[in-house]
């Protein structure tokens, strides 16, 4: 491997350097790299294409493959796709990517995996009439289903020592939402509102979390004319834990957007849902939302629109979750 890589890829990047990289360096930069691994590989002859979403540098081969180069600062995303892809392959009603090849440059880890068909949920989702939203936020229900009755009996890289875990979510979780800039008055009730609040997270079986199931990780395809969910991707967040509302989370706040038909849809799609749990299922949510790990709780907020005060979780919770 040429040594030239290292100024092109530093071997160990501070943070904040790993985050100039992958987000403001275009094709041209990474092309030595590039062409080096898509030649490693016998992919030279393919055309590139630069994505410009997501965490990683993303770079489209010839339209048939995907290179994901993640720095070692997040090392742990590009093994958890791929332990993901190995670990799902086949057992799924959906498309996900078919792995090619992974390995390590420079300390830096990739993946090429297949480019999956279909157009990407989140450019057609904020034209999309309601009903074809309650198609798609239906099917996602179904495959959350069955995501989480895949076997994750086996021993996995993914798999989080729970109680360790979900412990170490709370004693993060304040100092997570000062870093995102969170209203201080929202802040200092943060502790109360837990500490009043308690919830474990642990439903008491292992299953698989994608984590991340919103529009830009969700394809879809067209069937005599209306939408259907055709493929899932980027496990780059994946774990095998005991919390499903740990997933269902993320797509009732990115699909279903405070809009109370949606909800619903996805929650009863999931099994997830009766009269006499609703109170309670609103609450959990909304603690599950501010645990999650690497949650920018303005960014979520703004998925929502405001239709009341929200000086309070509780107000917040009533509009994010509306059940």
């Amino acid at each position: 491997m040429p040594n030239t890589f290292d100024d092109i890829i530093p071997e160990n990047p501070d943070y904040f350097q790993a985050i100039n990289i992958v987000e403001k360096k275009t094709l041209p930069y990474w092309r030595p790299v590039i062409d080096y691994l898509l030649q490693k590989h016998n992919l030279s002859q393919m055309k590139i294409s630069q994505i410009s979403e997501g965490s990683n540098a993303l770079f489209n081969v010839g339209n048939e493959y995907i290179l994901k180069i993640v720095p070692p600062n997040w090392k742990y995303q590009g093994e958890a796709e791929v332990a993901s892809i190995q670990l799902l392959s086949g057992k799924l009603p959906l498309s996900i990517p078919n792995l090619l090849v992974y390995g390590e440059i420079n300390n830096w880890f990739y993946v090429i995996m297949t480019l999956l068909p279909g157009e990407n949920l989140a450019v057609k989702w904020p034209t999309m009439s309601l009903e074809d939203r309650s198609i798609i936020t239906q099917e996602v229900g179904y495959f959350m289903r069955t995501l989480h009755q895949v076997n994750v009996a086996m021993e996995s890289p993914l798999r989080a020592s729970w109680s360790e875990y979900i412990n170490q979510l709370y004693a993060d979780c304040l100092a997570r939402h000062q870093r995102k800039n969170i209203a201080p008055q929202l802040l200092d009730q943060l502790p109360t509102y837990l500490e009043k609040n308690p919830y474990q997270m642990d439903d008491g079986q292992d299953i698989f979390i994608h984590m991340d199931l919103h529009p830009w990780n969700i394809m879809i395809a067209h069937k005599n004319d209306k939408p259907t969910v055709s493929g899932i991707l980027d496990f780059g967040d994946a774990i095998i834990g005991r919390s499903r509302l740990l997933e269902l989370a993320t797509p009732l706040l990115f699909l279903c957007q405070g809009n109370k038909q949606l909800c619903e849809t996805l929650l009863r799609s999931y099994s997830l849902l009766s009269d006499s749990n609703r109170p309670q299922l609103q609450t959990d949510l909304m603690v599950t939302s501010l645990l999650r790990p690497a949650c920018d709780f303005n960014f979520v907020m703004a998925q929502v629109a405001r239709s009341a005060p929200r000086d309070t979780w509780e107000q917040i919770g009533q509009q994010l979750f509306p059940i």
